[in-house]
């Protein structure tokens, strides 16, 4: 018998006192002997009817007086629903950060659509109003949950893009001539034009003819892009100052803000281009109201996260203050400061996440984590501080090699072999963590696998197939035809995989009650009592989400007989070989680890680290190197007027 936790603080809380109360309190109403108000009301003569007409009055009291919160902890409760239903796991790393009082503001990267405003609403401890694009404010479902949450509408440049006639000659220089255009009807002073299937927006400063415009220049060490004659984009100058002053007020009310700074969801494995947005909100209200707001950095972390029942990891970082040092340089010249301030956010947001260039390259450093670990069995916040060690090495040590071809044999080869044996395991269908289960298993094991496996599949046979298959199919062509027509419309997205999720969750929330509707009309029709129908719908979610859950049981077991199937099906040997393979290169990761990781210094030795910090200290002494700001600043303008490939 277990004594619980020693060191538990009296009073504290926890999981078996809400149980105790719950059960005790669910008792007492179930039991007219027990229930005190029925109790008094027999022993006053009173009719207990007149307890119900006070609670409703209270009740309804209650939520027209603050009808504004009422609606978005509903909404919040609502939300966090729809989490656990289209999510197997969420983790919630660095909570502590979260400052407790006052204005927060909440910036993060957005590689899921309408999914990362739902998972910072839900985990932030905050009533969190999000800046929200126009379009998004105007569309059904999610502009009307926008409302609800609070949200405040900004009208973006890029939502209202024009095509230009005729081509531009982007040259690197600030003078933009044109072949065939017609700049003097088309673009007018403070709009301005990108280069037809790139992201960066360059500001035009005047109109000098119909084939002429002046640029402004682009800040400090980046440099205007260089591809010759290309299509271009118009962008109408959007005059923010309304929003501005919403969101100023915003602030001063003490509310707190959530706003993504890339721009648009993206399925990129890195961050975007921050816009300033969020620097000038935040120097702007301590500006005009004297608040300095800190902002909280967020890393939302995806694994298959455009599918259904994937895994996500939030990780809150340490707050960012305004500094002296920022305030002076705003004062000074508020572009600098803004700038300034930028570069920590961007900083912070990366420090909360697993960068990789590629997802490729991403998929590896995962595998190279899970072989270092040796099955190991760690936590959330674990995984995420190893996975960015590894990043970290990768990045700053093994990348630089690679790109000067002075990679050591041992690196080679061990490189190689791990993609060697990713590519086995993805041939077979397999994960990494069943390959030790590939010798001979209990066969006791096996049979009650398979057992619970058809049990369970029957349990979640009846609901999944009438309450969940009909919208889930529904949705999925739904979201596969928007998934082309985003990725048609994007100039950044890969695979326009973010906006999958997103639509899915938009397409059930409207279907799934249709449907369970239809059903209630189909069976008070059949003779049903209207409290029968009634109680019907009642149980449809409970039912619904025991399928989801019996469902997915099933398909573990179904992933855990994989082993036992390739056994039966592909050469022992085999077998024994990719095992042998997968113990060998966990000791040449460790090996490789111990030998290569002191030169890390503190990413290795250090136990807690600040990745912030460490992002700025790695940033100050590249501009202390010309040669490598200058290389830096270059391959980002490179990467910015990027095409985007529909083939990768």
């Amino acid at each position: 018998m277990s004594s619980g936790n020693s060191h538990q603080v009296l009073g504290e809380r926890t999981s078996t006192n809400t149980h105790v109360l719950l059960s005790a309190l669910v008792f007492v109403l179930a039991t007219p002997s027990f229930n005190p108000i029925l109790l008094f009301c027999e022993t006053m003569r009173i009719p207990s009817g007149m307890f119900t007409s006070l609670a409703v009055f209270f009740f309804s009291y209650t939520v027209y007086m603050d009808l504004p919160n009422v609606t978005y902890y509903c909404l919040r409760i609502f939300m966090n629903s729809i989490v656990s239903i289209f999510f197997r796991t969420t983790d919630v790393v660095g909570a502590d950060n979260i400052p407790v009082n006052g204005p927060v503001i909440f910036t993060g990267n957005h590689s899921n659509q309408f999914v990362d405003g739902i998972n910072v609403l839900c985990h932030a401890r905050h009533k969190v109003g999000f800046l929200i694009a126009q379009k998004s404010w105007d569309s059904p479902v999610v502009g009307d949950f926008a409302k609800m949450a609070g949200c405040i509408p900004v009208q973006r440049p890029q939502d209202a893009a024009k095509k230009g006639t005729g081509e531009a000659i982007f040259d690197g220089t600030c003078t933009l001539k044109g072949e065939g255009t017609v700049f003097t009807k088309e673009v007018k002073e403070g709009d301005k034009v990108r280069v037809r299937g790139a992201d960066l927006q360059l500001k035009v400063v005047a109109v000098v003819s119909d084939t002429e415009l002046t640029l402004a220049d682009l800040k400090k060490g980046e440099a205007l892009p260089s591809v010759g004659k290309s299509a271009f984009d118009v962008l109408e100058r959007v005059d923010q100052a309304e929003v501005f002053t919403k969101v100023f007020d915003f602030l001063k009310d003490g509310a707190s803000l959530g706003i993504f700074p890339e721009g648009g969801s993206h399925d990129r494995t890195e961050l975007l281009p921050l816009k300033p947005g969020v620097a000038i909100i935040a120097m702007g209200a301590l500006e005009r109201h004297g608040i300095s707001v800190p902002i909280v950095p967020v890393g939302l972390n995806y694994f298959e996260g455009h599918k259904f029942r994937g895994r996500c990891v939030v990780e809150f970082g340490p707050p960012i203050t305004i500094s002296g040092e920022v305030s002076a340089a705003y004062k000074e010249d508020k572009r600098k400061g803004c700038n300034m301030l930028l570069e920590q956010i961007e900083e912070g947001i990366k420090s909360c996440l697993c960068l990789a260039p590629t997802y490729e390259e991403l998929e590896l450093l995962y595998m190279t984590r899970r072989l270092y670990c040796r099955d190991r069995k760690l936590k959330a916040a674990d995984k995420q501080d190893l996975n960015r060690r590894f990043a970290h090495w990768y990045n700053f040590m093994y990348k630089p090699m690679l790109e000067k071809g002075e990679v050591p044999p041992q690196l080679e080869i061990i490189s190689s072999r791990i993609r060697a044996y990713r590519d086995s395991l993805s041939l077979l269908g397999l994960r990494d963590y069943q390959v030790r289960h590939l010798d001979a298993q209990p066969w006791g094991k096996i049979m009650m696998t398979i057992c619970h496996m058809v049990f369970v599949m029957m349990l979640a046979a009846m609901p999944g197939l009438l309450l969940n298959a009909p919208v889930g199919l529904y949705a999925r062509m739904v979201t596969d035809k928007h998934q082309v027509e985003a990725l048609a419309k994007s100039n950044v997205k890969l695979k326009a995989t973010d906006v999958r999720l997103s639509k899915m969750i938009t397409t059930c929330i409207a279907g799934v009650p249709v449907l369970w509707l239809s059903y209630a009309i189909i069976i008070f029709c059949f003779g049903y009592k209207m409290k029968e129908v009634a109680l019907f719908l009642f149980c449809c979610p409970f039912f619904s989400y025991l399928g989801v859950l019996a469902a997915e049981a099933g398909m573990v077991d179904l992933k855990d007989l994989k082993p036992l199937l390739l056994r039966l099906m592909v050469n022992r040997e085999e077998m024994m070989k990719l095992m042998k393979e997968r113990q060998e290169l966990q000791k040449m990761v460790r090996a490789t680890v111990k030998k290569y990781g002191p030169d890390m210094g503190e990413v290795y030795f250090g136990r807690n680290i600040s990745w912030a910090n460490l992002a700025q200290n790695e940033r100050l002494s590249a501009l202390d190197s010309p040669t490598s700001s200058r290389t830096t600043s270059e391959d980002k303008a490179a990467a910015s007027f990027q095409p985007k490939s529909k083939d990768i």
